[in-house]
């Protein structure tokens, strides 16, 4: 994976010597240079990008006390002023009124020389690829006529060299291209890293419309928002990320990553991103010093982070604290080559900025691995905030944290957060970024296959070499979407990626994503053509999924919904404990299951289960009332916010030739004891508990319609009421249950659907 930053570098020469030597003058923000001494005056002195933003409503004030002040504005995106001046100037300009930060533009970093060194023979040979494709099912969908044909992806990566050699060569389709769009400064062709990934794509979906975008930075990505929804783009890739331009919540600023996904996915598009190569080399932390003496604490009573770099390696350290709201701290980064020498520390500059980031970037001039300390000093303030450190480049870090270690803009709420695992094995890569965010959710959506072999970056032997990482699972994930963007066209995009995360194959039983591999490893399981069988459509496209927007179906083989799965296309026999999960969510009011269009139960409290139930406890659905064959069922979500969300997942019953089992008890209709199930009703009627075991001891009856406790009934004959007034009710079908209480602490229940008509 590629990354981009968008914190403050500072350039810096390691001299050979016993301690580390900062060029005087620093302030430059060229990324990935490396000064000796007689750069000195030059570095002090050189112009940088930064980019502007002003509070909301003063744009237009700020760009014109810019351009009065000489600075040279390249351009304006999204409101975000691109200017080109030097250090000093762009402090002076942070301190104009009306200007809410100034940051250095976020540039980009390679981290996989291999993506800007370009076709070589040996990679050549090794062209054909297709590991990942195969291990996640994608040939079964092919042969199903399934290609992705015409679906438009959009592949945003840092260039596309060797495209026309990997198209020669077969790895690409020579008409798969729409539109190009370059915002590269050295050109569209700068490396090899989107070429790679769309072999991927071209492996999953060969059919599959591509534009490809070039970009450098974040106002970049912000501008090429705009060709992207107006060309109908459907899924994005993005094999990129970014650090320090946010705090880690999809809550960034007006031009940020985080903006630029929120803008296209809130136009139906769906963003699909690498969640980063940074597990073994973050760290995350509140701030620690039990010592008092202002330093930080990487472990108790550790204030050193030791980590190594490689001969002539790059290595850069990014810091952000969590006061993204109102920066109340401010730290420093210090580093030193051995834990007894001086430090060389170097501000943040929140006073600048007024972002709570700081960063030291650094190229090793020695030809072997070298260890190097880092330190947080406090600058100001009192407070002890969550911590987020990432040393990019590291070979290792003493005090890693895998947690948190996702990357922006895929820790943003909606992107398709993408994982990496060895295509050989299914085993999670080590180095795979993960949750949870922030906020508390799972991050990663799901992981895919991270090691792959390529035209441009040759053959993959067991879980390495080719191209690996994030950026290669990504588009594995976005060819799929594009499959199933196909196969099941009626599909909005929340409904895509419900359809997407169902099929997962799960490393547990949870129903629940996991910080590390979501919703389990991409599984496309097979096709609609395959799914729909005789007697009915299970893979109806016209249906909503099986979970979107937080919720899904799930199902437990236990009364107290333990070890749940996914409602996914089960076959189903006896009882079944089928509910919503997450189990206990909030934000909802009520949930109506309905089976074959036929209600079947209304929930107001949580647990929302299909037979009812209590908190610790779910009544089971009767398999053995319906018949063997297809079924759909429906659960219609009704949130507090006045949205409504449904939910559908097909099933098929399979009792051999038992028929239905006897009921305990029924609810019935009327003076002549009808069956209240299925029965259409008017006017004021009797309804009552049908008692069909002579042997129970009941001790209470609670009557409810649609989940509203109408009754409480201690003495037999057991009945809601003898002249209840139906016309109370809306036109339409509502549930009636009883629960009932035996005197042998056994609880059981009767459900009956009705209809009622004016």
């Amino acid at each position: 994976m590629k990354r981009f930053f968008g914190a403050t570098f500072i350039a810096l020469a390691i001299i050979l010597g016993a301690t580390i030597q900062a060029v005087s003058g620093v302030g430059t923000t060229r990324i990935g240079s490396t000064y000796s001494l007689a750069d000195a005056d030059a570095v002090g002195t050189d112009l940088a990008r930064y980019v502007i933003e002003a509070d909301p409503g003063y744009e237009a004030q700020i760009l014109r006390e810019t351009l009065e002040a000489g600075v040279a504005v390249r351009r304006v995106v999204r409101g975000v002023l691109d200017v080109e001046t030097s250090a000093a100037t762009a402090a002076e300009l942070a301190k104009l009124p009306r200007v809410r930060s100034v940051d250095t533009l976020a540039q980009a970093v390679e981290t996989d020389e291999r993506a800007a060194v370009g076709v070589t023979v040996a990679n050549a040979v090794a062209a054909a690829g297709g590991e990942g494709a195969k291990a996640v099912g994608a040939p079964k969908w092919r042969a199903a006529g399934i290609t992705g044909r015409a679906v438009r992806i959009a592949v945003i990566d840092t260039g596309f060299r060797d495209w026309d050699r990997a198209t020669a060569a077969g790895e690409l389709g020579r008409n798969s291209v729409v539109s190009k769009h370059n915002y590269c400064d050295a050109g569209f062709e700068r490396t090899s890293h989107g070429t790679a990934t769309a072999e991927i794509l071209y492996d999953m979906a060969p059919e599959a419309a591509l534009t490809l975008i070039c970009i450098d930075d974040a106002l970049d990505l912000a501008q090429a928002i705009e060709p992207l929804l107006a060309e109908g783009t459907q899924i994005v890739n993005m094999s990129v990320g970014f650090f320090n331009t946010s705090r880690g919540d999809g809550s960034g600023g007006p031009a940020s990553p985080d903006a630029s996904a929120r803008r296209a996915m809130a136009e139906g598009i769906t963003w699909v991103n690498s969640a980063g190569n940074e597990a073994l080399v973050h760290y995350s932390g509140t701030f620690t010093d039990s010592n008092g003496n202002g330093v930080h604490e990487w472990a108790p009573g550790d204030e050193s982070m030791a980590f190594k770099v490689g001969a002539r390696g790059r290595i850069d350290v990014y810091l952000k604290w969590d006061e993204w709201a109102a920066v109340v701290d401010d730290y420093e980064l210090c580093l030193t080559n051995t834990p007894m020498s001086p430090l060389r520390c170097f501000p943040s500059k929140v006073a600048e900025r007024g972002l709570p980031t700081a960063a030291i970037g650094l190229t090793s001039p020695f030809d072997e691995t070298v260890e190097l300390y880092a330190y947080v000093r406090r600058v100001a303030g009192t407070g002890s905030p969550h911590f987020d450190v990432v040393f990019l480049g590291a070979d290792s870090i003493e005090h890693s944290t895998a947690a948190g270690s996702i990357a922006e803009p895929a820790s943003a709420p909606g992107v398709v957060a993408v994982g990496a695992v060895c295509t050989a094995s299914g085993a999670l890569r080590p180095y795979s970024s993960r949750g949870p965010t922030v906020d508390g959710r799972a991050g990663i959506a799901l992981t895919a296959p991270g090691s792959v072999s390529g035209f441009v970056m040759g053959a993959v032997t067991g879980c390495d070499g080719g191209y690996g990482g994030t950026s290669a699972a990504a588009p594995h994930v976005a060819g799929a979407l594009a499959l199933l963007a196909q196969g099941f066209p009626k599909y909005r995009r929340d409904q895509l990626i419900a359809e997407l995360l169902n099929r997962a194959g799960r490393a547990t039983d949870s129903s629940l994503a996991d910080p590390a591999r979501g919703y389990g490893m991409l599984t496309l399981g097979n096709p609609p053509s395959v799914l729909d069988g005789p007697g009915g459509d299970p893979g109806d496209p016209a249906e909503p999924p099986a979970s979107a927007e937080g919720f899904a179906i799930g199902i437990s083989s236990s009364a107290d919904r333990s070890h749940p799965d996914v409602f996914l296309y089960p076959t189903l026999s006896g009882d079944a404990y089928i509910f919503l999960t997450p189990t206990f969510p909030t934000g909802v009011d009520q949930v109506r299951f309905s089976i074959d269009g036929t209600l079947r139960q209304v929930e107001k409290l949580a647990a929302f289960d299909v037979g009812g139930g209590g908190r610790n406890s779910a009544f089971p659905l009767d398999t053995t009332a319906l018949a063997n064959g297809p079924h759909r069922l429906n659960a219609e979500i009704r949130l507090s916010s006045g949205r409504v969300t449904e939910l559908s997942a097909p099933f098929v019953v399979d009792n051999g030739a038992a028929g239905p089992k006897p009921t305990s008890f029924d609810l019935t209709v009327g003076s002549t004891g009808t069956l209240l199930d299925r029965s259409v009703v008017h006017g004021t009627q009797r309804i009552a508990l049908r008692i069909n075991k002579t042997n129970l001891a009941i001790k209470h009856v609670l009557f409810y319609i649609d989940a509203d406790l109408l009754r409480l009934d201690q003495d037999a004959p057991f009945a809601l009421s003898d002249s209840f007034d139906l016309s109370t009710l809306t036109v339409g079908q509502h549930m009636s249950q009883a629960i009932v209480y035996l005197a042998d602490g056994q609880v059981m229940a009767a459900n009956a659907s009705f209809t009622a008509t004016a």
